[in-house]
């Protein structure tokens, strides 16, 4: 299972399985963190991260995910309720240069 798949506040953000959004937490137009493998967008910066995980706090919701069966709305929606309640990043660097195809200030990522 794959969380793009599975939260409706992730799919059409980008494709990719690593990848989902919190936009509970961003203005309209800004999303509140989108991270995708060690690239992390949040509040509009970009944060390298040693991981997706560290981009939501250390929080590794395919971890959460895994524990879950596929029919257990109940199990992967308190995933996507700890993920929205994720802490800032952790672990990453925050001054350094975004590679091509990250763009924090509107919520994208396309790698």
């Amino acid at each position: 299972m794959r969380w793009s798949d599975v939260d409706p506040k992730c799919k059409g953000i980008v494709h990719s399985a690593r990848a989902c959004a919190d936009r509970s937490s961003g203005q309209d137009g800004q999303p509140g963190r989108v991270s995708v493998n060690e690239h992390c967008c949040y509040g509009a910066v970009y944060y390298k991260c040693p991981s997706s995980a560290a981009c939501f706090g250390g929080f590794d919701v395919d971890a959460c995910l895994a524990l879950c069966s596929d029919s257990d709305d109940v199990c992967s929606d308190a995933c996507f309720d700890k993920m929205g309640l994720a802490g800032a990043p952790k672990g990453c660097q925050s001054n350094v240069t975004p590679p091509k195809g990250v763009d924090c200030p509107n919520g994208s990522i396309s790698l």
